[in-house]
């Protein structure tokens, strides 16, 4: 870059003027300092972000703000797939634009589980058909959007980022020159990533964050069923959804158009919103960085409306929260009475409750003194409080990495995809206990309360992670902003940081070809044995027999 010292124009002093010798000596000095300022890169990057919910948009946005504030130029595209999500996530953004499927068609994304309760067993499954329809949907939007294309490709920007679950930006990122591209989840790592890059993912031991079953040691049945859900997503879910989205661009572009899947495995490097301390431990590359503490802020006073309701609690306070993705007042009555019924054996503890429609519903509580309904509540904050206690949650991937931040003991209720994920990364760690969301009754959650609550073990444990968590060299922010700025400034390094096993086929990568070779060895050496005994036994039998004299 040009730097800013040699774009400005210096007058020289007036030898006869009284301050002459003062700026004689200031100008050298603000010369080095502008071209310091000068030499500092300023970089212009493109954002993809797919809003399937609150907390994804809000963790790409987080990434924005925080290369704004390093002092680069960021532009945001969104795809809305979820339109009931009222925020772009970021307040520092260029300039956002927002994609919506095309002819005012409905979002196939809202015909997801999400939408049903949580706690009927029949309720509709996440849909595979529907998520293809989505990505493909909201590909051909933006494809079609010959003027947002236009736009872009003018910036001439000097890296691309999109969330690794979706294939069409990566398509996008390569008709509009732009290099290098990196990837971000808003959750711990799904099969999309060591896919993309080959790596390893033994299902013996790796869990899948999208198809748990809440066990992170695993038995021989879970292990099975593991198994065969890696097998579906490596070589039938995740395949059809890149196929989808590829006929979408070879329709357009022709047949000719590079494989997406080659595409994503170009990726410079991904960026994970989870702790290594409290993720899974697996086989990594050097592409792959946790940034989990990424939105962590320093916790804030509390409001004064809390700041009362915590002065006026006897023994503490538990926290009550689904999140912001499922609407709270959908819990089925008896669930409710439930959780009414077992906080009611508790009076010596303040129960403070997320619930989307506090005001409505207040009658609700009205019998019980110690609840209290909230519509909003400044989660971080409250469970930095040390007189917050427990925190009941359906651990959502930010409401675990809050509170093991804040380092208060969990009670799960995990509700779908990663959640249940999450829960089995609390217990393994002694954070918590869980509750079967369809075994929530009176008895269950006041056992869940009185084991957390009355056993010191929780808090203890919490603590240490939150030391862990807080000590860690680097910051989340140091290592996003410091890996980006070194992969723009060097921007072959991805190649260098790539698997063999990317360029290799299926069978050399598996070591089939070994596999093969050693099973034929075993063969001849099997059959060479049999065929040895086969003709010594032969020579037995027919020696000829000698006459005793």
């Amino acid at each position: 870059m040009t730097s800013i010292a040699r774009d400005l124009h210096v007058d020289s002093p007036n030898p006869n003027h009284p301050a002459a010798d003062v700026l004689q000596m200031m100008c050298p000095t603000w010369l080095v300092f502008l071209s310091l300022l000068g030499s500092v890169s300023a970089y212009r990057f493109l954002f993809f972000a797919t809003c399937y919910a609150r907390s994804h948009i809000q963790f790409a946005g987080k990434l924005v703000d925080v290369l704004v504030d390093s002092g680069h130029t960021v532009d945001l595209v969104k795809l809305n797939y979820n339109p009931t999500v009222p925020t772009n996530g970021t307040t520092k953004a260029r300039r956002i634009f927002e994609v919506n499927p095309l002819n005012g068609e409905g979002s196939y994304w809202m015909e997801m589980a999400h939408l049903d309760s949580p706690f009927v067993r029949n309720g509709r499954k996440v849909s595979v058909e529907c998520f293809n329809k989505a990505s493909a949907q909201f590909c051909e939007a933006a494809l079609a959007d010959n003027d947002l294309l236009k736009t872009l490709r003018a910036e001439k920007y000097d890296a691309g980022f999109t969330m690794v679950y979706e294939p069409c930006p990566f398509g996008i990122f390569h008709l509009l020159d732009i290099k290098p591209v990196f990837g971000f989840m808003a959750t711990a790592m799904p099969n999309a990533v060591p896919r993309a890059f080959h790596l390893p993912s033994p299902s013996s031991y790796v869990p899948n964050i999208l198809r748990n079953d809440g066990e992170y040691r695993m038995s021989f049945y879970s292990r099975l069923v593991h198994s065969i859900n890696q097998i579906n997503d490596y070589y039938f879910d995740i395949p059809m959804n890149v196929y989808v989205v590829s006929q979408v661009f070879k329709k357009k572009f022709g047949h000719d158009f590079p494989q997406l899947e080659s595409l994503e495995a170009e990726m410079s490097m991904a960026f994970l919103n989870a702790e290594k301390v409290t993720d899974a431990a697996r086989p990594i590359t050097h592409k792959i960085q946790h940034i989990g503490g990424i939105q962590a802020q320093t916790p804030k006073p509390l409001p004064k409306e809390f700041e009362a309701i915590y002065s006026h609690s006897a023994n503490g306070v538990v926290l009550f929260s689904f999140g912001s993705l499922f609407n709270t007042s959908l819990i089925p009555d008896p669930i409710k009475q439930a959780f009414l019924k077992a906080f009611a054996k508790f009076p010596q503890y303040t129960f403070l409750w997320k619930y989307d429609e506090a005001e409505t519903d207040s009658e609700m509580v009205k019998n019980h003194t110690n609840v209290i309904l909230t519509k909003w509540m400044p989660q971080f904050d409250l469970l930095s409080d040390k007189r917050t206690i427990a925190f009941i949650s359906h651990l959502g991937q930010n409401s675990f990495l809050e509170t093991t931040n804040a380092g208060t003991p969990i009670i799960a209720v995990p509700l779908f995809v990663d959640q249940l994920y999450n829960s089995a990364m609390a217990l393994d760690k002694g954070l918590g206990v869980r509750l079967d969301r369809f075994n929530l009754t009176e008895e269950s959650i006041t056992e869940a309360l009185s084991e957390v609550l009355f056993n010191p073990k929780y808090r203890a444990n919490a603590a240490k992670i939150s030391k862990m968590l807080r000590s860690q060299p680097f910051s989340a922010r140091d290592v996003f902003v410091r890996n980006v700025e070194y992969v723009v400034e060097n921007p072959e390094v991805g190649a260098h940081f790539q698997l063999p096993s990317v360029e290799m086929p299926f069978w050399k990568e598996h070591s089939l070809d070994i596999v093969g070779f050693v099973l034929l060895c075993a063969v001849f050496l099997v059959a060479s044995v049999v065929f040895a005994v086969w003709r010594l036994s032969r020579a037995l039998l027919f020696l000829p027999k000698r006459k005793c004299d």
